[in-house]
């Protein structure tokens, strides 16, 4: 009974459009809901299949799938990236010999975002990969976190080359097909033509109004760190599986190794405390992890157009907590979703 008007204060607060919220607690879900539109003017409900980018959420889905097939010993998150795409070039001789997976994954090459490379380009993947070698490094090789969507895309390509597919058919099969997840896809168009897909907003600075977000060029390279799209039903089956070692509806769907390689900590990703009752932040591969009140909270943001999302887990709670949103003022609501 507190949920709803707690989420729906939230909304309010920060002039969200729509939001789909679920809460998934051991193998069972407890709490799902629509909320707001996912069509302002035509006052269309957002609803638990209502489909919302979920950006950087996507990087554990990579992040995932390389540690599958690092248990399946076809890599080694721990060796030069180059032993399986010896085609790729970084900008310094250190990173062509030492750059690992897990390094990529984990955002300690010591490469910044660089994202003007790829943000409306309409650049494919391949064209991403070959500028990666005039991407400079402004820190030293693993001194520290800086977050890059480039390195996430080359990480996927690797991935995909590894497994003898495309990423995209690497996720179907291995994630989306074992977990149900029938609606996620990879593009908003994908998604438009699946049907209940939620438009995006957002809140005008001077006016404060809120208005559609104009549309982004489409651009295929960055699929591995932000491209799938899901709704609140399907990405409860993938926590499902997070909380549970890896099994789904009785069924060892990933490896519970995999699961726990993406959480260990490689990284510092928050050297301050921003709030009081949230630690500082260490990033293992597509996941960050931190405590809040004294529970262990292992989650990740994501930010693509007008969509903001926030997935959690609390594993030694076995709870997940899933907000999904589609205004571009939506973050903070996310968060204090999760937090509150």
């Amino acid at each position: 009974p507190k949920v709803d008007p707690y989420i729906q204060q939230l909304m309010t607060e920060w002039g969200v459009a729509g939001s789909a919220v679920s809460i998934v607690h051991k193998d069972k879900v407890i709490f799902s809901k629509g909320f707001g539109y996912r069509d302002v003017a035509n006052k269309i409900p957002v609803t638990t299949k209502t489909l919302f980018g979920i950006a950087s959420n996507t990087k554990l889905f990579t992040s995932i799938a390389a540690a599958m097939l690092h248990e399946e010993k076809k890599l080694d998150l721990d060796k030069p990236v180059r032993t399986y795409m010896p085609e790729l070039h970084f900008a310094t001789g250190e990173l062509d010999e030492k750059l690992t997976l897990r390094d990529m994954l984990s955002h300690r090459s010591g490469v910044p975002r660089w994202d003007g490379v790829w943000e409306g380009s309409g650049h494919t993947l391949q064209e991403i990969l070959d500028r990666l070698q005039y991407m400079e490094p402004t820190k030293g090789f693993r001194e520290g976190y800086l977050y890059n969507n480039n390195m996430y895309a080359a990480a996927g390509a690797v991935t995909a080359k590894v497994n003898g597919t495309t990423w995209e058919q690497l996720i179907q099969t291995k994630l989306f097909d074992p977990l149900e997840m029938k609606q996620s896809t990879f593009s908003f168009e994908a998604a438009a033509k699946k049907g209940e897909f939620s438009k995006d907003y957002l809140v005008g600075r001077v006016d404060k109004k809120l208005k559609e977000y104009e549309p982004d060029t489409d651009c295929a390279c960055w699929a591995p760190a932000a491209a799938i799209v899901s709704n609140v039903e399907e990405l409860s089956n993938w926590m499902m599986a997070q909380i549970n070692g890896g099994k789904f509806k009785g069924k060892q769907v990933i490896p519970s190794k995999a699961i726990i390689e993406t959480i260990k900590p490689n990284n510092i990703a928050s050297t301050e405390m921003v709030y009081d009752e949230v630690f500082y932040g260490l990033y293992g591969m597509g996941r960050s992890s931190t405590d809040y009140k004294g529970h262990v909270i292992v989650s990740h943001g994501g930010v693509i157009s007008g969509y903001r999302s926030t997935i959690a887990m609390l594993p030694k709670d076995s709870l997940a907590i899933i907000v999904l949103t589609n205004t571009a003022q939506g973050s903070p609501m996310a968060n204090a979703t999760v937090y509150g």
